[in-house]
């Protein structure tokens, strides 16, 4: 169980070095917070059953930290966070803290499609739904292998659905997990 204690830490970890909290409270339907600063209202809350990571072993939850006080057109201001059971935060929004959990996967201590998961959801800037491709007759399914200088990689399909358009876009992403070094990924439109 994910504490109120760690979920304030968390609304901390995104504010300004020199903002500092003035009120929160927990909900009892929770775990789930709601912080104030003289800047800003901050919701904080254990997300179950949206990422499929939440599931992995030494796993606590996904938690999201959602700014409340400002009207936003389209998406509201959030940051995603994966709590080990440890109480360790990994930031899900930041590239360098997203490629060192992907180097797991080099060794299978972490699932592909988990990992896919979090890249089309955190780190695809666009609008609408999407989902990673698994068993379509169109596209192939996520798979990974070896290469012959030993890096790893990781290569799906996603399709996100445009609201402005009626076709989905479909994306090719390819993960690479080196022997030394950064993971990177980039994606790029799938030929039809």
């Amino acid at each position: 169980m994910v504490s109120t204690e760690t979920l304030v830490e968390l609304a901390g970890l995104v504010l300004p070095p020199d903002e500092e909290i003035t009120w929160a409270k927990a909900f009892p339907d929770g775990p789930s917070v709601s912080v104030r600063t003289p800047e800003r209202i901050l919701f904080v809350e254990v997300v179950r059953g949206w990422l499929r990571i939440s599931e992995a072993p030494g796993v606590a939850g996904i938690v999201t930290v959602t700014r409340e006080d400002e009207d936003h057109s389209g998406s509201v201001p959030q940051r995603v966070f994966l709590l080990l059971d440890d109480e360790t935060p990994i930031d899900l929004d930041d590239p360098p803290a997203l490629a060192e959990l992907g180097r797991a996967l080099r060794h299978g201590g972490l699932d592909p499609l988990a990992y896919a998961e979090i890249l089309i959801t955190r780190h695809w800037p666009a609008p609408g739904p999407r989902e990673v491709i698994v068993d379509s007759p169109a596209w192939p399914s996520p798979r990974t292998w070896e290469d012959e200088q030993g890096d790893f990689w990781l290569s799906f399909y996603a399709a996100r659905q445009d609201p402005d358009a009626t076709d989905p876009d479909v994306t090719l992403w390819s993960v690479r997990v080196p022997l030394d070094g950064p993971v990177t990924w980039l994606r790029r439109p799938a030929a039809s």
